[in-house]
């Protein structure tokens, strides 16, 4: 059984943040003078202030109103990920935007989603404990607690970025990250592997994960991807440290 089910939507709305759909949106807010309300990733107009969706969770009618009040009043930018809520913020983000767009409030070219994806908590190490019960789990994942496991493999990218996608009911991510990858370097650090082997595993691991979201790109399941962690700003020869120069590399 999938434990996701209940969170899933039953149709993918097609579409992404467009050029034209986000200066359409911010015309209606700011006329002409948008600019510094917005910042610009490939001439798309994207909202200084995001919507952050770490607490939040389907079934409350609070959070709800919130991320609706926030795209009805100039904010295109929502942030989220596949464990925020145990799944429930992607599921409730997909409500809202369902619903904006079924009223014709609001056009899915307008709006620029973000998802994060590696933890394993919650449900989704229900998943991954059944699969490996029948040894048919996912490779290269970090067991860095017992509640915490971490992956960036590709073929769990390939189920994850799914899910996701029925979570939020949308056919095609804006921008899909990878979650807190140096959950790898933290734990090899806690298991005394040298600094030099665990860089040189974690880079190649970034790579190959790389590799895999340029193909999502190309077949227009995701549109932008990149990584989202706490040790880009850490000293640079620190353990857990992730360098944005060799991830440009």
């Amino acid at each position: 059984m999938d434990p996701f089910e209940s969170l899933y939507h039953n149709k993918l709305i097609e579409g992404y943040c467009t050029k034209e759909g986000s200066l359409e949106y911010f015309s209606r807010f700011f006329g002409s003078d948008y600019e510094n309300a917005t910042n610009e990733l490939d001439e798309i107009k994207i909202s200084r202030i995001g919507f952050g969706s770490y607490r939040v969770s389907r079934g409350n009618s609070i959070f709800a109103s919130a991320i609706e009040k926030s795209l009805l009043n100039g904010i295109n930018l929502i942030d989220t990920s596949s464990n925020y809520g145990d799944g429930g913020s992607e599921s409730l983000i997909g409500d809202v935007i369902f619903n904006l767009i079924e009223k014709s409030k609001l056009k899915r070219e307008e709006i620029f989603i973000v998802t994060k994806i590696g933890y394993i908590q919650g449900k989704n190490l229900e998943l991954v404990e059944s699969f490996e019960k029948e040894e048919k789990s996912f490779s290269e994942i970090t067991y860095y607690d017992s509640n915490c496991y971490h992956c960036i493999s590709p073929d769990f990218l390939k189920d994850q970025i799914e899910r996701a996608r029925k979570r939020l009911g949308l056919f095609t991510i804006d921008a899909l990250l990878l979650h807190n990858p140096e959950y790898f370097l933290m734990d090899r650090q806690k298991h005394n592997v040298s600094q030099e082997k665990a860089s040189e595993d974690y880079y190649d691991r970034i790579k190959r994960a790389f590799e895999f979201l340029e193909e999502m790109r190309i077949n227009g399941i995701i549109r932008y991807y990149g990584i989202s962690s706490n040790t880009f700003p850490s000293e640079e020869n620190s353990y857990t440290h992730t360098s944005l120069s060799k991830v440009h590399n």
